[in-house]
């Protein structure tokens, strides 16, 4: 378990790089993937844009989700296809909240932890409330990121027919 949750993996296609671009190009709205709209407006599967050796994208669903995963993909010519070099990592906007949320809870425990100790007393119960929190906190980020991911691995790898 990480503090901001990010995968990255690579998958190999015996499409070329041009037929890799334009599957993809059919299942993708053009429009910024940084957008704060995650509601599918189409019937394309993600939202975002191709460039000459990739994508930037992110899956287009119903509902709202915070933490749908910003993929940036690189597509990499073989002999016998295309390696697809993919990066999955939550929005910034959703890090820089998870990071000054993590670290007001890190600084509660941590302010009444040096009192304590200062004071000459014990470590007080109330200590752990916020630690919990903490933890709670990483653990559904990290599962929320985490079933979006195994959503989104699973569109690609059958918008382009992988092998492994």
């Amino acid at each position: 378990m990480t503090w901001l949750p990010y995968r990255k993996i690579t998958l190999y296609t015996t499409l070329t790089k041009q037929e890799c671009a334009e599957a993809l190009g059919k299942s993708i709205l053009m429009r910024n993937p940084d957008a704060f709209s995650n509601v599918q407006t189409s019937d394309k599967k993600f939202i975002g844009r191709l460039h000459a050796d990739g994508f930037q994208m992110r899956p287009a669903i119903k509902k709202r989700n915070t933490l749908l995963p910003l993929i940036n993909g690189r597509f990499v010519s073989q002999a016998t296809g295309t390696e697809i070099t993919l990066k999955f990592k939550i929005p910034n906007f959703a890090a820089g909240f998870v990071a000054v949320w993590c670290g007001a809870l890190l600084f509660a425990a941590l302010t009444m932890a040096l009192t304590a100790l200062v004071e000459g007393e014990s470590l007080p119960v109330e200590m752990f409330v916020p630690l919990a929190m903490l933890l709670g906190g990483i653990w559904l980020i990290n599962g929320g990121f985490g079933a979006e991911f195994e959503n989104a691995k699973s569109e690609i790898a059958d918008l382009f027919k992988t092998t492994r």
